[in-house]
């Protein structure tokens, strides 16, 4: 999953951090991106959890699909193999 824009401090929630968050990321984008990419990564991750530990056919049919490419208001590129 690569989502366009992101940066690594990006998966970090801001608005769940309070005041510090503005000294702790860095990354050139609004709390609210960082929010929508922590949201997809968070969305793929319990979807790949699902699908790979708990065997649920859902969510390997979710991630075989093109869904995860987008997740909210954020985009990705999505490779599956």
């Amino acid at each position: 999953l690569l989502i366009v824009g992101a940066a690594h401090s990006s998966l970090q929630d801001r608005r769940s951090m309070g005041r510090v968050a503005s000294r702790l990321t860095r990354t050139g984008n609004t709390p609210e991106e960082d929010t929508a990419y922590a949201l997809h990564t968070r969305t793929v991750a319990l979807a790949f959890f699902d699908a790979h530990l708990k065997g649920v056919a859902e969510a390997h049919a979710w991630l075989d699909s093109e869904a995860p490419s987008t997740v909210g208001e954020s985009t990705a590129v999505w490779l599956a193999r």
